[in-house]
C-alpha cells in the first residue's frame, strides 16, 4: 500500500482557491476549510478520502480509502467509482449520480433510503458497510465530487447482530407470552369447570349438618367437610391467580355486616381446623353491628387465609387475633393475626407480593397450600386502597395486620339488619322468584336456600322454558335470578326477549354465573341484566339488592 503520498497525481481541482484543502466529517458532510492541513496529514488521516469526476472516474485518493477496500491507490486510480459497489447497485449507480452531481449541497450517500450504512464491494469478493459523505466541488473548471469514506463493517454487523438478537428475543417473549396466557387460560377453564361441582358438595353439606348423624358419620363428616373446604378455598384462589396473571381480577362490590362475615369465616375456620379451635385468643372491637359496602368474599377470604397459615406454619401455643372496626374519622376495619411459629426471613418478607414466594418453607414444613395466599392478598389490598403488614423474626413468630378502608352504610341500616335478625323474621318471606338454571344440583340447592329465607321459588331449566313461562303467564313473580350460560337458550337471549315484554320491563333481573365477571358483566348490562353476582350467591347479598330496589322492606 501506498502510505507515502496522497496518490501519484494530486490535481489543483482538490483543492480551493485558497490552497486549502475541503476535508469532511462523514457525519456533517460540509466542508470544513482549514490553512494547516497539508498532504502529509491528509495521507494519515482516520478518514477516507477521495475524488470522483463528473463522469465518475476515481480521479485521485488516499491509501487510508484504497484500504478501506482491498486495493492499493495505483488500482483504483482512473477506474469507475461503480466498481466498489455491490454488483446488484451498479445498474443505476450512474443515474443517481448524475442527480447527485445537479444538486447543490452534500449528503450522505443512501440518505433518503433509510439506511445509516451503505454496502461496499471489497477486492475480496465479499461486502463491507461504509459512511460516505458527499458534496460537490464547483469551484474546478469541471465539477468534482469529494467523498469522505469510512468503514463501519464492523460496527454495522455489531449492530446488525443486535437487530437480529433482538428480533430472536421479542419472537421468543412472544411465544413465552402465549405459552402463559394459554397456561392461565387453561387454569381460568378448569377453575370454573371445579368450581361449581365443589360449590354443590360444599352446600350439600351445609345441609347435611342439620340432619341427625351418628358418631361415626359424624365423625366422616367432619373429615370430609375439612377436605371440602381447603379444595373449594384453594380453586377459587385458583381462580383468581389465573384472573390476576390474564389482567382480568375484578372486586364486587355488596353490602354486608362486616361482624356477620366474620363469625362466618371464625365458624369456617372451626371447620377447617377442628379440635384447634381453642388455639385462638380472640379480641373483637365492635360498636355496632357495621353494614358496610365492599368485597365480602375477598375480605373474608384475607382474613380466613391469614388464621389458616397461622395454624399451619406455628408451633400452636397460642394464637393471637385481634379484629377492630373505627367508624370515626375513616370507616377501617384491622385485623391482626400473630402466632409464635416458625416465622420468615426478610428475603420472604420482601418477596411476599410475588407468588409462590414460600415455597421453601411450605416443602420444609409440609404446611400445604398453594403459594399465593399472600400474594392475593397483597393484591386484593392493593386493590381496594388498604395495606398488608408484615412483621416477623425466624424462629419466633410472626405478625400480620390488615388496614382496610371501608364504605359505612350507615349505622342505622346496620341496626335495622340486626333487628330483623333478632325478631327471627325472613327476610323473603312470601317474595316469589323465578331460578332460571339448566344444573338441577345447582337449581335444588339454590331453592332450598331461597326457601329457607321465606321465598316462594319457581324453576325453569333454561332460558326458552323460562320464556314460555313468562309469556304464558303461567307464573306470578317479583324478581328473576338468571343463569348466564345454559343449552337452547342461554341468560343474556333470555334477558332480552324478557325486556322486550311490557309487564316485565322494569322487574329485576340478577345474573348469577361462574363465568368470569369481567369478560361477562359488560355484555350482560347490555342485554338487560340489572345486578351480577358470582355463583356460590349468598343469599343475605341479595336481601341486601331486593331491600336497595324495593322488592321487600
Amino acid at each position: 500500500m501506498n502510505r507515502g503520498g496522497f496518490a501519484t497525481v494530486m490535481p489543483p481541482s482538490f483543492f480551493s482557491r485558497s490552497g486549502t484543502l475541503g476535508l469532511f466529517n462523514p457525519v456533517n458532510p460540509l466542508p470544513l476549510n482549514s490553512e494547516k492541513i497539508t498532504p502529509d496529514v491528509l495521507e494519515h488521516s482516520p478518514v477516507g478520502l477521495m475524488q470522483v469526476d463528473h463522469a465518475g472516474r476515481i480521479l485521485s485518493l488516499n491509501s487510508y480509502c484504497a484500504d478501506i477496500f482491498g486495493y492499493s491507490v495505483v488500482e483504483l486510480l482512473d477506474r469507475p467509482f461503480e466498481m466498489l459497489l455491490p454488483p446488484e447497485l451498479r445498474n443505476g449507480h450512474s443515474s443517481l449520480f448524475q442527480k447527485f452531481m445537479q444538486s447543490s449541497t452534500g449528503r450522505m450517500m443512501g440518505q433518503g433510503t433509510g439506511q445509516r450504512y451503505f454496502p461496499a464491494h471489497h477486492k475480496a469478493g465479499h461486502e463491507i458497510s461504509v459512511q460516505i459523505g458527499l458534496n460537490v466541488n464547483r469551484e474546478a473548471e469541471t465539477p468534482i465530487v469529494i467523498l469522505a469514506i469510512v468503514d463501519v463493517t464492523d460496527k454495522a454487523k455489531l449492530l446488525n447482530e443486535l437487530k437480529h438478537g433482538n428480533e430472536r428475543l421479542r419472537h421468543k417473549t412472544k411465544e413465552l407470552m402465549q405459552v402463559v396466557r394459554q397456561q392461565n387460560h387453561f387454569l381460568n377453564v378448569v377453575s370454573h369447570e371445579l368450581r361449581t361441582p365443589l360449590n354443590n358438595s360444599l352446600e350439600m353439606l351445609n345441609q347435611l349438618s342439620a340432619t341427625r348423624l351418628d358418631e361415626d358419620q359424624a365423625e366422616l363428616f367432619q373429615d370430609l367437610d375439612k377436605a371440602n373446604i381447603d379444595v373449594t378455598r384453594s380453586v377459587k384462589m385458583l381462580m383468581d391467580y389465573a384472573d390476576s396473571m390474564l389482567g382480568e381480577l375484578q372486586l364486587d362490590e355488596e353490602a354486608f355486616d362486616l361482624r356477620a362475615l366474620w363469625l362466618d369465616r371464625l365458624r369456617l375456620v372451626q371447620r377447617a381446623h377442628p379440635g384447634q379451635i381453642h388455639l385462638l385468643d380472640i379480641h373483637e372491637e365492635f360498636d355496632f353491628d357495621p353494614l358496610v359496602l365492599g368485597d365480602k368474599v375477598r375480605i373474608g377470604r384475607m382474613m380466613h387465609g391469614l388464621i389458616d397459615n397461622a395454624m399451619k406454619f406455628s408451633d400452636a401455643h397460642q394464637i393471637k387475633v385481634h379484629i377492630a372496626f373505627k367508624a370515626e374519622p375513616l370507616a377501617e376495619l384491622y385485623f391482626e393475626v400473630s402466632d409464635d411459629g416458625i416465622g420468615m426471613a426478610d428475603s420472604l418478607i420482601q418477596s411476599i407480593g410475588q407468588p409462590f414466594a414460600n415455597q421453601s418453607v411450605r416443602r420444609t414444613r409440609g404446611g400445604g397450600g398453594m403459594g399465593v395466599g399472600f400474594y392475593l392478598t397483597h393484591k386484593y389490598l392493593g386493590m381496594m386502597g388498604g395495606q398488608l403488614l408484615l412483621k416477623s423474626r425466624q424462629g419466633e413468630g410472626t405478625c400480620s395486620s390488615i388496614q382496610l378502608p371501608l364504605n359505612l352504610l350507615g349505622r342505622a341500616s346496620a341496626q335495622a339488619v340486626s333487628a330483623d335478625r333478632a325478631e327471627g323474621e325472613l327476610p323473603l318471606s312470601n317474595l316469589k322468584l323465578l331460578l332460571v338454571e339448566d344444573d338441577p344440583t345447582v337449581a335444588k340447592i339454590n331453592a332450598i336456600r331461597l326457601r329457607k329465607l321465606g321465598a316462594h321459588v319457581v324453576v325453569a331449566g333454561n332460558g326458552q322454558v323460562a320464556v314460555e313461562m313468562l309469556q304464558d303467564k303461567s307464573v306470578d313473580i317479583a324478581a328473576i335470578l338468571m343463569d348466564l350460560h345454559m343449552p337452547v337458550m342461554d341468560g343474556f337471549s333470555a334477558t332480552r326477549h324478557i325486556r322486550d315484554m311490557v309487564e316485565y320491563v322494569k322487574i329485576p333481573i340478577v345474573a348469577v354465573t361462574a363465568g368470569s365477571r369481567l369478560a361477562e358483566y359488560a355484555r350482560a348490562m347490555a342485554a338487560g341484566i340489572d345486578a351480577f353476582y358470582s355463583k356460590p350467591f349468598e343469599p343475605n347479598v341479595l336481601v341486601q339488592y331486593f331491600k336497595a330496589r324495593g322488592v321487600i322492606r
